[in-house]
């Protein structure tokens, strides 16, 4: 009973996500999702910050970013105190699919979570917090 309750959670969580993709034509990954979130909200930050952050290798974090810069959505740029030291900054193009996947989510979110009285997403909301922490 509690493994089919858990599928059930799993395959809200999955649907979700289809509903977010579904509304815009562009293919993130869930890493490059939060990196440019991150970026958005906090401002430039160095690749071995966001690696630990991500909880992948600074190895993995470069082929990330390598990859999101060919796509013209971050840039890399030298520190002006210590030369050595890069931070990624999202560019314009980033920004605007921040907003798109924003919008996106709170489609998909409306859609799922709309069926819901006030008090049981409150009651859920709760649950959720109560799991991760």
């Amino acid at each position: 009973m509690a493994e089919q309750n858990l599928f059930t959670f799993i395959r809200l969580i999955r649907e979700v996500n289809r509903e977010i993709r579904q509304q815009w034509n562009f293919y993130l990954s869930s890493p490059q999702i939060q990196l440019l979130e991150s970026l958005n909200d906090e401002g430039p930050k160095k690749m071995t910050d966001f690696a630990h952050e991500l909880g992948i290798t600074v190895g993995a974090m470069t082929a990330l970013a390598d990859r999101m810069v060919r796509a013209e959505i971050i840039r890399r740029e030298r520190s002006s105190n210590d030369r050595r030291v890069i931070h990624l900054v999202i560019t314009d193009k980033g920004k605007g699919i921040v907003k798109d996947i924003s919008r996106a989510r709170s489609h998909a979110l409306g859609t799922f979570f709309g069926k819901l009285t006030p008090e049981e997403r409150s009651q859920m909301i709760d649950l959720c917090q109560k799991m991760l922490d």
